[in-house]
């Protein structure tokens, strides 16, 4: 661990399996993930670019790189689940009470658009600030599902 001098304490080594991951889409989406869904979309073909964080900063990672190191991590004789695909299919996704709050809230006529993750199918669902909720609540949300919180 290093200590800062206001007492905030961080990890110098994290394992593999914490490691944030950005990958980059071939329609220039950005998409931050733990490895278990950077292993996945890597997998699917989806991806144009990753960088991963490495001593504090985003460096480019080859794709290769991020498939063995979840073979390492043993996704490879994991069954791996279809992702969800549409608005309505990330909703579902989300733990309670998130997930019934969102879909109470969905008015969004697009409920089958696609969307690459949940943090879209959230920032697209509905208005954020007419919902019982409010604004910052699901702006919260959204970041907790941009930082792969719910994966």
């Amino acid at each position: 661990m290093k200590t800062f001098k206001d007492g905030t304490e961080i990890p110098i080594r994290i394992s593999i399996l914490e490691r944030v991951f950005q990958l980059k889409d071939y329609d220039d989406n950005y998409i931050l993930c733990n490895l278990e869904t950077a292993y996945r979309l890597v997998k699917e073909g989806d991806i144009e670019s990753a960088k991963h964080n490495w001593s504090g900063k985003l460096t480019v990672i080859g794709k290769k790189n991020i498939l063995l190191m979840g073979e390492n991590a043993g996704f490879a004789h994991k069954k791996i689940e279809k992702m969800p695909e549409t608005v309505k299919e990330w909703l579902e996704t989300l733990p309670e009470p998130y997930r019934s709050q969102a879909i109470k809230n969905n008015n969004y006529s697009g409920n089958n658009r696609q969307v690459r993750a949940l943090a879209d199918a959230i920032d697209s669902a509905f208005d954020w600030d007419i919902t019982d909720e409010g604004q910052d609540y699901w702006e919260e949300v959204y970041e907790k599902a941009g930082w792969g919180e719910f994966n």
